[in-house]
C-alpha cells in the first residue's frame, strides 16, 4: 500500500511503529554503552587518564541516547507517550 492511500490510522500506526524501532535501537545502544561504563569503572584502574577520558565520553553518549529516546516519545502521536493533561 503507498502512503497517498493510507488512512489517518494507518499512517499512526506506521509512525509508532518507526517510533517503536528506533527506540529499541537507541535502547540497545544504551545498554552497550551501560555495558562498557561498567566494565570500565570496575575492571579498570579509574585514576588512568585515559579510562576518565572513555568514562566521561561514554556518560555523555549515554545522556545523548536518553534524550533522543524522549524526543522520540515526545514527537511520536500516541496518547500514551503524552504526559497527563497533555
Amino acid at each position: 500500500m503507498d502512503e497517498e492511500n493510507m488512512t489517518k490510522s494507518e499512517e499512526q500506526h506506521l509512525s509508532l511503529q518507526k517510533a517503536l524501532q528506533q527506540c529499541e535501537l537507541v535502547q540497545n545502544m544504551i545498554d552497550i554503552s551501560i555495558s562498557s561504563l561498567e566494565g570500565l569503572r570496575t575492571k579498570c584502574a579509574t585514576s588512568n587518564d585515559l579510562t576518565q577520558k572513555e568514562i566521561r565520553t561514554l556518560e555523555m553518549s549515554l545522556q545523548v541516547m536518553c534524550s533522543h529516546v524522549l524526543m522520540i516519545a515526545a514527537s511520536s502521536d500516541s496518547p500514551v507517550d503524552k504526559p497527563v493533561g497533555g
